[in-house]
């Protein structure tokens, strides 16, 4: 348990999915977690939590509260590329409830990914994060030493109607 957070990180598991199912819905971003019954959305979740925890290019990690609740989480994946010296690390998700928000959560998160990509020899790590998002306006990864690349655009191919067409994801 961090004494700067009153929080401990661990791995995500299936048991977990009930807790992401709430805090990705008090974003309110995502119609499909909305519109879908509790159980479905919590089946879908556990199974894809199994198919990281399965293959080692995973990571998803969880903020607990002392209560035992995950109340944040983060999920990493790590990808070869043919044209870097080391592995890059993708940080796809990082929510945290938002009652907790500014506690050091995020950033503690954060801080297990950058040490398990060191482990590894990833060349870099990389996100994406919408412009509007409460994270890009208080540059809250800049201010961790995160570089914004300006001259990159980030494309999308939805292969399905509706898969995060709602939220810009």
């Amino acid at each position: 348990m961090s004494e700067e957070t009153g929080f401990a990180i661990r791995q995500v598991e299936p048991g977990d999915a009930g807790a992401i199912r709430d805090i990705l819905l008090e974003l309110g971003w995502f119609a499909f977690i909305e519109d879908s019954p509790r159980a479905e959305v919590e089946d879908l979740i556990s199974r894809h939590i199994s198919l990281c925890i399965a293959d080692d290019c995973h990571l998803l990690l969880a903020a607990e509260a002392a209560v035992g609740a995950a109340v944040g989480f983060i999920s990493a994946h790590w990808v070869p590329f043919l044209i870097l010296k080391g592995m890059e690390g993708y940080v796809s998700e990082l929510f945290v409830r938002e009652a907790l928000r500014g506690k050091g959560i995020a950033t503690a998160l954060l801080s297990e990914v950058e040490r398990e990509a060191r482990l590894r020899g990833c060349s870099r790590l990389m996100l994406f994060t919408g412009r509007g998002r409460e994270s890009y306006g208080t540059h809250f990864y800049e201010n961790r030493g995160w570089l914004e690349r300006p001259e990159l655009a980030n494309f999308i191919f939805l292969l399905r109607e509706n898969d995060g067409a709602d939220s810009g994801q």
